[in-house]
């Protein structure tokens, strides 16, 4: 975590960053020993942080209960995958069905957190009672595995959620159930949560996301029509060489410019942020990323440092980690 702090530092309310700062630095030797015990051991941080602390000090944004920052009072739905369509090689949906009856969408970017069966298992371990802190305090090979997904589309009428997964064979616990899954496989998911928030008045969107966003991208074009055939968005998505324009809606305010990579790795590339560079950000515009960390990371240092964006214009978010 402190590895990243001044980048974490950009998503927190300037009045909770110090508190932030000495819940992070509580325990600086601890270390989680594997990638799956990551998630547990952040969400229960903050509980065994406030056990420490005056009751003066202020929540965290993590501590919050609105459903837009915080997660007291997030829910876990136990549902059950019921269709899969094959998006690109690489790309596959997941509908998810049953169990969803009291979902409430937040709207654009609305993410969730998958739990999905230990590896090698195919039954859930946990409920809708689920906690981080109890998931924390179960044995290794009892503990769910999962990742965030953003909601690509949700339709109450029939109680579906689509999400995109990108598939990357067995190197991590969510692709690899990704691959295999099939309907009547059974899953939760813990949410939603949003970090779409432009304020009033927003000009221009900026949307800057390589295939890890590209749910996120759909959406948030989904709702923007919906509300406006003439706010310009200017997409900018990362791919290898196959272009991304038939995956996203489609509109005549809107521009959807491919930034090919050419067989380089995925998050080796500079090519979303030379994309960036090359277009004028000023003004009113809402700039929203979606991609590997440090590639999110030196865009948003653009937009502030040099396009001079305020931290309200700007959302982007490491989606993974080389």
């Amino acid at each position: 975590m402190l590895d990243d702090i001044d980048d974490v530092r950009d998503h927190l309310d300037h009045d909770h960053r110090d508190t932030v700062m000495r819940i992070a630095r509580r325990n600086p030797s601890e270390r989680c020993d594997t990638v799956d015990a990551v998630p547990t051991e952040f969400f229960a941080a903050p509980g065994d942080a406030r056990s420490a602390v005056s009751e003066s000090v202020p929540p965290t944004s993590l501590e919050r209960a609105p459903a837009g920052a915080g997660t007291g009072n997030l829910r876990t739905f136990v549902t059950t995958v019921v269709a899969t369509t094959e998006i690109t090689p690489i790309l596959r949906q997941i509908t998810f069905g049953g169990g969803l009856d009291d979902f409430v969408s937040l709207g654009a970017d609305q993410f969730v957190y998958v739990l999905l069966p230990p590896r090698g298992r195919s039954e859930l371990t946990i409920g809708t009672d689920f906690t981080w802190e109890a998931a924390r305090a179960m044995a290794q090979s009892e503990r769910p595995t999962g990742a965030y997904y953003t909601v690509r589309s949700w339709r109450p009428d029939v109680g579906e959620i689509d999400a995109w997964f990108v598939l990357h064979g067995d190197a991590g616990d969510a692709s690899a159930w990704a691959t295999s899954a099939e309907p009547g496989d059974t899953a939760a998911l813990w949410g939603p949560r949003t970090a779409f928030e432009p304020p009033p008045p927003t000009g221009p969107y900026l949307l800057v996301v390589d295939e890890t966003g590209y749910a996120a991208a759909a959406a948030i074009l989904d709702e923007v029509l919906a509300t406006s055939s003439t706010t310009p968005v200017t997409v900018l998505a990362e791919c290898d060489t196959s272009p991304v324009t038939d995956l996203l809606p489609a509109g005549a305010n809107v521009e959807v410019r491919c930034c090919r990579r050419y067989g380089a790795e995925p998050g080796t590339s500079s090519v979303l942020l030379d994309a960036v560079r090359s277009i004028d950000v000023s003004g009113d515009v809402y700039a929203y990323g979606a991609a590997e960390s440090k590639r999110i990371t030196e865009i948003r240092r653009h937009l502030r440092d040099v396009c001079g964006l305020t931290s309200d214009q700007v959302s982007m978010t490491g989606y993974w980690r080389r």
